[in-house]
C-alpha cells in the first residue's frame, strides 16, 4: 500500500484584518488580530488527512511550536518524524482584506533547520511508489528531491514561495506540481499559463501540472491532456489556505482513483469552502463537507 509523507513547514500564523494591503511607508490600524496554526506543509498534511488519506508529517519546530505538533496529531497525522530544535518555530504574518486578498511575511525559523541526516533517516521508511509532498519553505529541498527520486517516490511540489532556486529544480524528477499565477510568472520570466504549458510540455512531457487561478478557477495539463475547472461560487473572506486545501484534495482524489477532471472539481469544492472562513489549517473542510457541497451542484 502506498504511504504518504509531507516533508514541510510548520508556522505560527498571525492574521491581521485590514482595510487594504499596507503600502510602503504607510501605517494602518487593524480591525482584528488572531493567531492560528499554519505553514504550507502543515496545511497540506491536514488537507490530505481530511480528504481521507493516511499521512505522516516530517519537519522541525521550536519549543514554542508544541501546539502545531498537537494539532497535526489531533487531526490523525503521524507526527513521529517531527523534530524540536533550538530555534523559534517559523512564523507567518498575514494581512487579510475584507475581500479576502492577502499578503504574507514569512520567518523561516525552525523550518530551515532540516538536515540531510534527518532527511535520510526519514526516507529510510519509504520506498518506490510512496508519495512525497513538498513546498519551498524548508531547507535542503534539492537534496530531499534527489533522495526521494532515487527511491522511486512520487514527488509532488508546490514551488512557493517562488525563488531563483526554484528555476534550477529538475522538474523531470517530479510527478506533479501546483503553481499559481505568481509562480507561473516566476518560472516563465513573466509569462502566462499558456507559456508554462508549452515550455513544460516540451521539456518535461511526463510531468503533470495544476495551475490555480483564483476566481478564474484552475487548469490541469500533462503531456497529452488539458482540462479547465471553473471556480465554484463562494463568499471569500480569507484566501490564505485556498491553494494548500486545493492541493490536498486534488492529490487525495487522484491517488484514490479519481480521474483528473473529478480531482479538479473536488479541489475546487474544498477551496470554495475554506475561503469562506477566516484562518488556515483549522478551517480546512472535512471530506463529508466537500461531499455534501458536491451533491448540491
Amino acid at each position: 500500500m502506498m504511504k504518504t509523507l509531507v516533508f514541510g513547514s510548520c508556522n505560527l500564523d498571525f492574521i491581521y484584518k485590514v482595510a487594504n494591503i499596507v503600502s510602503p511607508g504607510e501605517t494602518m490600524g487593524i480591525s482584528a488580530v488572531a493567531q492560528s496554526p499554519g505553514g504550507k506543509g502543515l496545511n497540506q498534511a491536514v488537507a490530505l488527512k481530511r480528504a481521507g488519506m493516511d499521512v505522516a508529517f516530517a519537519g522541525c519546530i521550536g519549543a514554542d511550536g508544541a501546539m502545531l505538533k498537537a494539532l497535526l496529531s489531533e487531526n490523525g497525522v503521524d507526527v513521529s518524524r517531527v523534530k524540536t530544535v533550538e530555534d523559534r518555530t517559523g512564523q507567518a504574518h498575514i494581512q487579510v482584506t475584507e475581500t479576502g486578498e492577502n499578503a504574507i511575511l514569512l520567518y523561516r525559523g525552525a523550518n530551515y533547520q532540516i538536515t540531510r541526516k534527518q532527511i535520510d533517516e526519514t526516507l529510510a521508511d519509504y520506498a518506490a511508489g510512496d508519495l512525497l509532498l513538498l513546498q519551498n519553505e524548508i531547507s535542503e529541498l534539492d537534496y530531499l528531491i534527489d533522495a526521494a527520486f532515487r527511491k522511486g517516490m512520487k514527488i509532488v511540489l508546490n514551488p512557493s514561495p517562488i525563488s531563483e532556486e526554484m528555476k534550477k529544480i529538475d522538474y523531470g524528477k517530479l510527478w506533479l506540481i501546483f503553481v499559481n499565477e505568481v509562480e507561473v510568472a516566476g518560472l516563465t520570466g513573466g509569462g502566462t499559463p499558456e507559456d508554462l504549458i508549452n515550455d513544460f510540455r516540451r521539456r518535461f512531457p511526463a510531468l503533470s501540472v495544476v495551475v490555480t487561478l483564483g476566481a478564474a478557477g484552475s487548469l490541469y495539463f500533462d503531456g497529452k491532456t488539458l482540462l479547465r475547472q471553473p471556480a465554484l461560487p463562494a463568499n471569500p473572506v480569507d484566501t490564505t489556505c485556498a491553494g494548500d486545501t486545493f492541493e490536498g484534495y486534488f492529490t487525495a482524489a487522484l491517488c484514490g482513483g479519481c480521474n483528473e477532471k473529478t480531482a479538479l472539481l473536488r479541489g475546487a469544492a474544498a477551496a470554495s469552502i475554506v475561503i469562506s472562513r477566516i484562518g488556515a489549517a483549522g478551517m480546512i473542510p472535512t471530506k463529508a463537507e466537500v461531499d455534501e457541497l458536491l451533491e448540491t451542484l
